[in-house]
């Protein structure tokens, strides 16, 4: 009699042989995966090194990278306009720093992957002004320099790392059983702690480095407040705005000696406005002592 089992794969054979396949299948297909998204790297790459040679024109020949009323090269905007404008594009493109004065000596490029995108989950890329390319926040290039120029080196070292990454928060609130609650926003006794924000209580010599735009109320004597209102008691802190923000005011309540750093967009802001005025002010209520940096 004949063996049935000779006939044919048996079941196990079968999904062994399938268990192959798939496993075949899985390593070509993230070898493909790699392979593609290292070519679209290189892509972005050679379109950094293009639009800087562009600004390496322009300023052969008028000794700057910006004009004098702080605008870039023509031809690196209407580039970088192009490219963002592109849906099929895979980056977004940046030129910093995003508020040049005029005639701007130094300059980087950034190329940020889109989300949604093969290249989502892969590093920002930056080029300077020398050709050179740094991946990722580690920016051992010119862009160093021109991310975070020397008045506003508090907000690296109150809130970020040396590579970029936000430094961990070691206060916040007491959530357990609470709807709505944010534990990295501080609402009590927070006293030199790093936080997200700190929206009431005791916050002296605290560091509300977002990314919530609460800022900082209640008790902020001593503080450092990133990117966001320092309002309540902010006596002797500091308030780093960044640039292209949106806020209306830097600090309100009772700022006296408080430290700003903003960008130079709001030099053109009145220095206070009274506690009930709906307009844009670096400083909103009692400001004596008040000092403001432009950057």
């Amino acid at each position: 009699m004949k063996n049935k089992f000779n006939l044919g794969f048996s079941m196990i054979e079968l999904v062994i042989a399938l268990a192959i396949v798939a496993i075949i299948g899985n390593v070509a297909y993230s070898s493909y995966v790699g392979s593609l998204t290292r070519s679209n790297e290189e892509t972005a790459k050679h379109k950094l090194v293009n639009l800087m040679q562009e600004m390496e024109k322009y300023y052969t020949i008028h000794g700057a990278y910006s004009d004098s009323t702080g605008a870039w090269s023509t031809a690196v905007s209407q580039a970088v306009t192009s490219l963002n404008a592109n849906s099929k594009e895979l980056y977004t493109y940046t030129i910093y720093p995003l508020e040049p004065v005029g005639n701007e000596q130094t300059t980087c490029i950034n190329a940020t992957p889109r989300s949604n995108t093969i290249q989502s989950s892969n590093s920002q890329l930056w080029i300077d002004e020398q050709n050179n390319i740094a991946i990722n926040s580690v920016i051992q290039t010119k862009c160093s320099s021109v991310l975070t120029p020397t008045v506003v080196n508090p907000v690296i070292d109150a809130c970020f790392n040396v590579d970029g990454t936000q430094k961990a928060y070691t206060s916040g609130s007491d959530c357990k059983g609470k709807k709505d609650c944010d534990p990295n926003v501080c609402k009590g006794n927070c006293a030199g702690a790093t936080v997200s924000a700190c929206n009431s209580g005791n916050c002296a010599g605290s560091k509300s480095c977002g990314p919530s735009t609460l800022g900082c109320n209640g008790n902020c004597q001593d503080s450092f407040v990133y990117n966001a209102p320092c309002g309540g008691t902010c006596d002797g802190s500091t308030v780093y705005i960044g640039s292209g923000s949106t806020i209306a005011y830097a600090c309100s309540g009772n700022c006296q000696d408080v430290k700003i750093i903003a960008p130079k967009s709001w030099e053109t802001r009145e220095m206070s406005c009274s506690t009930d005025s709906a307009a844009n002010c670096i400083c909103k209520g009692s400001c004596a002592g008040l000092s403001v940096t432009f950057y």
